[in-house]
């Protein structure tokens, strides 16, 4: 029930908010723009930049409801410097807020904390209260999902006060239920609580409200709040008191302490006189003793030298022969280990010749498979324009890229093997093989029958219906038609990842890979799916191996993950491609650093105009 009612915290609450979406058709807002545009040149050709602003604020909101953020911000920095040059700070305040805004649609939440903060400096100036809260709660938000869950809470404490100071019932509700929300982030279970039942206190008064059952709800719900939070403060009062009386015992005691050893001292002086001379009596008394005892001690230390003269004579006769002893057993050692340093200077120089030639094969299959590779780019008089970032952990890979052009179609796949090294080398062999099969011969030209017939294919050369061979493959095949302006997608666990208009989508593949332990079971028949992406925009699309994504490094020795990598190519995707790829490569030896990489990295990236 509680997740209920904080779930309907957030969908109440007072938060981050975009502006509505316009039902304007797109030409007839292209048309707007346009004027608007025209129009706040005009005004600033004739030096009013108060109606340029008016102007220039009109086309960037009309770029935010199309969600292209980047021409919106630009357009709203350039109305902040006129608004600067005419010294209008409240419309200044307006479009920081409407940056702040549009941040925090794009998930930039830094850049958007940056500007509510600017915003939340120029309200306190107005000193208008209900601004000042809308801004509190905006920073709560965008600090909630930045995870500096104390900023939030202090935010939302501040906007609290102001609430209470307006008797803004609305407010509070809302501000409640936030704090509920974060203490619950936090872990503070009676923090969360306390403030969970202010807020459900709010909102059922408000619903006995609409259904007529109170007259007074407002008035009823903020004497309710103080209540509670009075109890509150009488409870931690309480606490005070006793920590009080428990100090004020403490201190009666030491004082008694001190009192009682202030008389023990007078009444001791002539205990004490007493004791003195008792004790002189038994000083001298143990002096006698002492002496006796000393005489003894000194008979005994010469019994004692004697006896360590004689066995130290012992040891010494010992010890001679000891090391005549280990003398012959260190020359002996030494011989020996002599003898077995030669034999094993040439077991390594055996092993070493071996390992050489090992390597000296590995790197000839690493030529073989860079031809493999060198004959997939001959095909780049058809492609569009494109990049291949490809980094082997090893001398040779289990990823590999294959281009085609067939029938004015151009195929292009990014596929991971399973394994790496030697073998996942000999599986991108198999899988080339299949791929050229497929495509050129079979004539193949639908990318979900190429994925069937690969996964068969797979099966039937490794025998996997009937053997324990669980070996295959994760693909991203795309069939790129100009003629139909349209991709095909159908991937093995791969996605497909495409950016229009500054958004970016991603289509997931199958659940499961290219032979391996789909054919664990022979009555289980699986096909894969075809997905139609339309390009009659301009498009830049991504293909994968999962190997960029799951690189561990960074400050915790973590996984890159794919959400990151998603981040980076929206970030990305306007730069020329080569750019591209340099950002791909830079970005990867800075998260890698001092750690190793663990498998082979494949992105590809292309454009179509």
């Amino acid at each position: 029930m509680k997740k209920i009612y904080l779930i309907y915290v957030i969908i109440l609450g007072i938060s981050v908010s975009s502006f509505a979406q316009n039902t304007i058709p797109k030409s007839s807002q292209d048309s707007l723009y346009t004027k608007y545009m025209t129009l706040a040149q005009e005004q600033e050709n004739r030096g009013d930049k108060k109606e340029a602003t008016r102007f220039l604020n009109e086309a960037a909101t009309l770029k935010w409801e199309e969600k292209k953020y980047t021409q919106a911000i630009e357009l709203f920095k350039k109305s902040i410097k006129l608004n600067s040059d005419i010294g209008n700070e409240s419309g200044i305040m307006m479009l920081h807020n409407n940056l702040g805004l549009i941040y925090a649609d794009m998930r930039a939440y830094e850049q958007s904390l940056f500007y509510f903060k600017l915003t939340l400096n120029t309200r306190r100036k107005t000193k208008n209260k209900s601004l000042i809260i809308s801004t509190l709660v905006n920073i709560s938000v965008v600090t909630n999902n930045l995870a500096r869950y104390q900023e939030s809470v202090d935010a939302l404490e501040e906007a609290l006060g102001l609430a209470r100071e307006m008797s803004d019932a609305t407010q509070m509700r809302a501000c409640y239920g936030m704090l509920a929300e974060t203490y619950e982030k936090m872990g503070n279970q009676d923090r969360m609580l306390h403030y969970f039942n202010l807020y459900r206190t709010f909102h059922e008064v408000e619903l006995k409200n609409k259904e007529g059952k109170y007259k007074e709800t407002t008035e009823k719900a903020l004497l309710e709040a103080r209540i509670a939070e009075t109890e509150k403060k009488y409870k931690e009062l309480e606490l005070e008191k006793k920590e009080l009386e428990l100090k004020q015992k403490e201190k009666t005691i030491k004082a008694t302490n001190q009192k009682v050893n202030q008389l023990a001292g007078k009444y001791n002086k002539q205990e004490l006189a007493l004791q003195v001379l008792t004790k002189d009596s038994e000083l001298k008394e143990q002096e006698f003793r002492l002496k006796e005892l000393q005489n003894q001690a000194k008979q005994a230390e010469q019994k004692t030298q004697i006896a360590i003269e004689q066995k130290t004579r012992n040891i010494l006769i010992a010890s001679s022969i000891f090391l005549a002893l280990l003398a012959g057993l260190v020359f002996y050692s030494y011989w020996d280990k002599r003898k077995t340093n030669k034999k094993l200077e040439s077991q390594n120089e055996e092993i070493l010749s071996q390992q050489t030639q090992i390597v000296a094969s590995i790197k000839y299959a690493s030529r073989i498979q860079n031809a493999m590779l060198s004959k997939a780019q001959l095909a780049d008089v058809n492609l569009p324009e494109h990049f291949i970032f490809f980094r082997p952990r090893d001398i040779v890979s289990g990823d590999f890229y294959w281009f085609a052009s067939k029938q004015d179609k151009i195929i292009m796949a990014a596929v991971d093997c399973t394994g790496h090294g030697v073998p996942g080398a000999f599986m991108s062999m198999v899988g080339d093989s299949l791929l050229s099969q497929i495509v050129h011969d079979k004539e193949i030209l639908e990318a979900d029958k190429i994925l069937d017939e690969m996964s068969q294919g797979v099966n039937t050369i490794l025998n996997q219906s009937t053997s324990e061979n669980r070996d295959g493959m994760d693909v991203a095949l795309i069939i790129i038609d100009q003629q139909k302006k349209e991709i095909q997608f159908a991937g093995a666990h791969s996605p497909f990842i495409y950016i229009q208009d500054e958004q970016i989508f991603e289509i997931k593949g199958d659940k499961f890979g290219i032979g391996g332990n789909m054919w664990r079971k022979k009555d289980v028949k699986r096909n894969f799916q075809k997905h139609i992406v339309k390009i009659d925009k301009p498009t830049t699309f991504y293909i994968f191996s999962d190997g960029y994504q799951d690189q561990f490094g960074g400050e915790n020795n973590k996984k890159f993950m794919s959400k990151n990598l998603r981040k980076m190519l929206l970030e990305i995707h306007t730069e020329e491609l080569e750019e591209q790829k340099e950002r791909l490569a830079q970005r990867l030896d800075e998260w890698i650093q001092d750690c190793q990489q663990v498998d082979d990295i494949l992105v590809i990236g292309g454009k179509i105009k």
